[in-house]
């Protein structure tokens, strides 16, 4: 029996029963993947330990979201363990009353929204589940997601956004209508703006998420991980003012860090509009520059702007302010 008759045989059952089939390993093709990735969105397929493949049908009550293979995009034949970039754009009609983003990724991803950079996560085992509030706007949206898997075996990718607005919820899950590329980004880079519209490909679907290889159901996908991501897009000012719910963001080097201890700007601030909630976080650094040098202590400048940029991600500013060169 061929790959394609597995798929079709197993598919055809699924519909009445749970089906499994295992095959040597020594049997399978690696043109199968590309041949059949259409016919394989609700099997499985995982390396066991005997060195054997296992396709299995799931159950009709497990939603279909399916993951995507996180090692090529569609006509790269090779796997690659470089960072990969998925996007998905979208309209939407109307308000969005509520939105909620579940992803993960093995081994780790990013994930931007309409240029906003929601999260990041390390454990394919748990899950994020990111409540969106203000970051859907009516129109064009997107979502882009940096994502990398750091072992030499197989690396999956799965998330689905689901929002409501006047005419009912509209879910999109990870399937083949997202396009994806190599990163080709600096870690200093808006890497979800860089690269060129000819270098996306379409992304290759591999299976349902409860049950495709390399997970399986080892992902807590009902107990996720849940965080609360509240945007909003700032109006147009002539002239700059502080508004109410307005999250500030001092980053630089040691003229910042030093508003720590006399911190006379933002008693000046919080006096001049009493009535208004305003936040402020300082991640000044004495010493620092833009790439982050000092605060790599004994790590490379890559550490450090890492630190800058994961530090600066957990305040979730809608205003910066950046002092540099005033050590």
């Amino acid at each position: 029996m061929t790959l394609a008759e597995v798929y079709c045989s197993v598919g055809e059952a699924q519909r009445e029963t749970k089906v499994s089939i295992t095959i040597p390993l020594s049997s399978l093709k690696t043109a199968a993947w590309s041949q059949h990735d259409a016919m394989v969105s609700e099997l499985c397929c995982g390396t066991r330990r005997d060195g054997q493949h296992s396709f299995r049908s799931h159950p009709r009550e497990v939603p279909i979201h399916t993951a995507m293979d996180l090692g090529r995009c569609e006509s790269q034949r090779k796997a690659t363990q470089e960072p990969l970039v998925f996007r998905r754009s979208f309209e939407v009609e109307g308000e969005v009353k509520t939105a909620n983003l579940w992803i993960s990724a093995d081994n780790r991803y990013e994930v931007v929204v309409n240029s906003v950079l929601v999260g990041q996560g390390e454990n394919w085992q748990l899950p994020q589940h990111y409540v969106l509030k203000g970051l859907l706007q009516p129109g064009k949206n997107q979502v882009v997601i940096r994502a990398k898997n750091d072992d030499d075996g197989p690396g999956a990718l799965a998330a689905w956004l689901a929002y409501e607005h006047d005419d009912g919820t509209v879910t999109l899950g990870t399937d083949a209508g997202w396009q994806c590329r190599k990163d080709t980004s600096n870690d200093n880079d808006l890497w979800w703006a860089a690269g060129e519209d000819k270098q996306w490909k379409s992304a290759v679907a591999l299976g349902g998420i409860r049950v495709t290889a390399p997970w399986g159901d080892q992902v807590a996908w009902d107990q996720p991980e849940t965080i609360e991501i509240e945007r909003s897009l700032r109006p147009k000012q002539e002239t700059f003012e502080f508004l109410d719910g307005d999250r500030v963001t001092w980053i630089g080097g040691t003229w910042v860090e030093r508003q720590q201890a006399y911190n006379y700007f933002e008693t000046l601030v919080t006096s001049a509009y009493p009535e208004r909630e305003i936040q402020f976080r300082n991640l000044g650094w004495s010493g620092d520059d833009v790439t982050g040098i000092a605060r790599a202590v004994f790590g490379s400048q890559e550490d450090g702007f890492k630190r800058l940029r994961d530090d600066l991600l957990r305040t979730a500013p809608n205003v910066i302010i950046v002092g540099y060169g005033a050590n």
